[in-house]
């Protein structure tokens, strides 16, 4: 294991996933079911990483069969649950992280309300994922109160309240998104680290409302910020930006947008 590892680290996913599997075929002592799942579920994130998802999917498989064998552990099974949906939904396979998800948010919700919070916003991530707006609002709100019962940093309730307001977006229900929208502005308490989140929604509620020109002006300034606060966002504002400008027939200014020449 540690030396699959030291390989990942070092950005060799590839090589670290052959290590693995080659302990796991021809393992050199006897190995238990307990080390048995700690491997697979190594080799599941590995092959995850060098974009083979049904390798990872196969490795899963048996990390779920094998679960049983650290049921005398409880907090163990609760982080091979939230590590194995993870993996999952890495490789896009979101219909099978919905049922470890909400296990462990069952599990995690007396005592680490915060861990349950992080876990109640990834199943309702993967709701929305899986085009289920319902399931995903009543798991973000089921988020807001976990992370509310646990005093939880400014930055995972701003999150939670900018995702709520994407699922009542995709449930039509613009009033409700707009308020959740606000909620995160107010939570964010002027923390410009949290801007460009906050922001974002916005935009996405200025498009539903047909306010094309303040929408793209928001997104054009999180993608011309030198330093985003979540990288993932700048790709997210392009794209968004690049979709308004080819609809209104802005044809360059669309290509500026997807090449990332705003």
């Amino acid at each position: 294991m540690s030396q699959a590892r030291g390989l990942a680290e070092r950005g060799n996913s590839k090589g670290a996933l052959r290590v693995l599997e080659d302990w796991l075929q021809h393992p050199p002592v006897r190995t238990s079911d307990a080390d048995t799942l700690a491997l697979r579920l190594e080799a599941a994130r590995q092959a995850a990483a060098t974009g083979e998802p049904a390798r990872a999917a196969s490795h899963l498989a048996t990390v779920q069969r094998l679960s049983n064998s650290v049921s005398r552990a409880p907090a163990l099974q609760v982080r091979l649950l939230r590590e194995t949906a993870r993996v999952y939904a890495q490789i896009g396979d979101f219909r099978d992280a919905v049922p470890l998800l909400s296990r462990a948010v069952d599990a995690l919700a007396s005592t680490e309300p915060a861990a349950a919070g992080e876990a109640a916003n990834a199943l309702g991530t993967a709701w929305l994922e899986l085009r289920n707006p319902s399931e995903a609002i009543a798991a973000f709100e089921w988020a807001r109160g976990l992370l509310a019962s646990a005093a939880a940093d400014k930055k995972e309730r701003v999150t939670v309240s900018v995702n709520l307001s994407n699922a009542e977006l995709a449930a039509d229900d613009l009033p409700a998104a707009r308020a959740a929208a606000d909620r995160a502005q107010q939570e964010a308490e002027g923390d410009a680290s949290l801007d460009d989140a906050v922001n974002f929604a916005r935009a996405q509620l200025l498009f539903r409302e047909v306010r094309l020109t303040e929408a793209e002006a928001i997104l054009q300034e999180i993608a011309e910020r030198p330093t985003v606060s979540d990288p993932a966002l700048r790709g997210h504002a392009l794209l968004l930006l690049s979709t308004s400008r080819f609809d209104r027939g802005v044809y360059p200014e669309a290509d500026a947008a997807a090449l990332g020449k705003v």
